[in-house]
């Protein structure tokens, strides 16, 4: 099963995933703003990165440039209120490989756990 981090400012979204990851046997640790993802994504160097697209002060973009500086390539999934402007957050150069909704629903959030976990591959949402 997969360590996911997740970064987001809505405890509504955080308590979503946390019930579909823990039911599907993941294991996740939680950060409420990109400072406090950084550190954690750096201490448990998780599987996979569910962040928020436009979280106050360090957006999704800028998280997964900082995470690739210090040399974290966890695949990471944005998080944003519509999924259908995912090909302007889907970066290959930054490892984000697909966007959900915010919160996001349980089979969309569980295909794009399978898609990072299987070679960081891209996925639709």
């Amino acid at each position: 099963m997969a360590h996911v981090l997740m970064i987001d400012d809505s405890p509504l979204a955080r308590s979503v995933v946390r019930i579909v990851l823990e039911r599907d046997g993941h294991t996740l640790i939680e950060a409420s703003d990109g400072v406090e993802g950084l550190d954690a994504a750096i201490a448990h160097r998780p599987d996979v990165i569910l962040c928020g697209v436009s979280l106050p002060g360090m957006g999704a973009h800028d998280i997964a440039r900082c995470l690739r500086s210090a040399g974290i390539g966890s695949p990471m999934i944005a998080l944003g209120h519509d999924p259908e402007s995912s090909q302007c957050i889907v970066s290959g150069d930054l490892g984000i490989i697909g966007m959900v909704g915010r919160p996001p629903c349980a089979d969309t959030l569980r295909s794009g756990i399978d898609a990072a976990m299987h070679a960081g591959s891209r996925f639709a949402a």
